[in-house]
């Protein structure tokens, strides 16, 4: 998988949620809120799973759902936690590291199934 920008992982994750991507109206190009197509009524809000725990679990929980399989374990020296998921592994020694291989994760996943 080619190298993808925040933006561009962040919009495939919300798009595996099911949200929709808004137009930031003030910039007029693409913003980090989306609408939800499940609840319109509830408006606009900021998708930000790189820094937001709950967004970042949930992603964990539709991976899971979807039948992938994530492992988290030490590493060979056994000194620091790896997430493991198709031979990748990623350091997540971290909250941000982890929420960070989670999306990234779904981000493949989501990439996977536009194909």
């Amino acid at each position: 998988m080619m190298q993808l920008s925040d933006l561009e992982i962040t919009r495939l994750c919300a798009e595996a949620m099911g949200y929709e991507q808004c137009t930031d109206s003030i910039m007029g190009g693409p913003a980090l809120c989306f609408d939800p197509k499940t609840t319109p009524d509830a408006g606009y809000f900021h998708y930000d799973p790189f820094h937001n725990d709950d967004q970042t679990m949930q992603l964990l929980l539709w991976l899971l759902s979807c039948g992938e399989k994530i492992v988290i374990e030490n590493n060979e020296r056994g000194n620091r936690p790896i997430l493991v998921f198709k031979n990748a592994a990623y350091r997540v020694h971290s909250l941000e590291l982890l929420r960070g291989a989670i999306v990234e994760c779904v981000a493949k996943v989501q990439k996977e199934k536009q194909k």
